[in-house]
């Protein structure tokens, strides 16, 4: 389930991080040529130039984004770190475009040049656009996740150190509405909720609709009992 929905987040990043380039592109067009609020000594250039670039610099961003590891979603990465990724993502592709016309124009496969003022616009609507999306989407995608899935109740059977490192994880994942109740298991310790024999009890009083079984294998016929109660009370089980 989690992975589902985290490949599915990653589209929409890109998908999003594409069409926020797409709109930085033309925005920023408008903004150098047709704004008044920059001369043109150069006069405007033809429109369809410019649209070359714009395959070019999608490749270059989505490709260095890749690079970065901004398509890795790590779920505790601060917000700044993200936006600093951004920032510098747009400043080094927007380099590379310039780089690249210009050496193609002085070798004369192209006949136009790209206006530095104009990459000097779109560095700014571009990391906000680009980052301003990617928020929205992670908004989104949360509220229609939480709406069409409601609240996933976890209950972890077990609490060595594989139960806590999968609780640990568990947590990070909160935003697609998961909620670690707490343990079974033989211990007595505050987030411990019954032992194995209280599954049904628990799950009942807590609402529980997950149950993740984080046991050795040598407890295999705890295991079995843990599978087969969990199946009767319809929890989506995780060995």
């Amino acid at each position: 389930m989690i992975k589902k929905q985290r490949k599915q987040l990653l589209q929409y990043y890109i998908l999003s991080d594409i069409v926020a380039i797409v709109i930085a592109f033309h925005l920023t067009f408008w903004i150098r040529f047709y704004s008044n609020l920059f001369a043109s000594p150069k006069g405007i250039p033809r429109y369809s130039y410019y649209l070359i670039i714009i395959p070019i610099l999608i490749f270059i961003q989505i490709m260095y984004f890749s690079y970065q590891g901004y398509y890795r979603i790590k779920l505790r990465r601060n917000r700044l770190d993200d936006l600093f990724l951004v920032i510098f993502n747009c400043i080094i592709s927007s380099f590379a475009i310039l780089l690249l016309i210009s050496y193609l124009r002085s070798y004369q496969f192209i006949s136009f040049e790209i206006s530095h003022v104009y990459l000097l616009i779109y560095i700014p609507l571009s990391v906000f656009f680009i980052f301003g999306l990617r928020m929205l989407i992670f908004k989104l995608f949360q509220y229609y996740y939480l709406k069409k899935n409601g609240i996933s109740r976890v209950l972890i059977a077990g609490r060595n150190d594989l139960a806590l490192m999968v609780s640990e994880k568990l947590r990070k994942y909160s935003h697609f509405g998961i909620e670690i109740s707490g343990f079974i298991c033989p211990e007595k310790t505050d987030d411990v909720l019954g032992n194995y024999n209280d599954l049904t009890k628990v799950v009942k009083k807590y609402g529980i609709t997950d149950l993740f079984i984080a046991l050795p294998l040598k407890e295999y016929k705890t295991i079995m009992n843990l599978i087969e109660k969990g199946n009767n009370l319809l929890l989506d089980i995780t060995f």
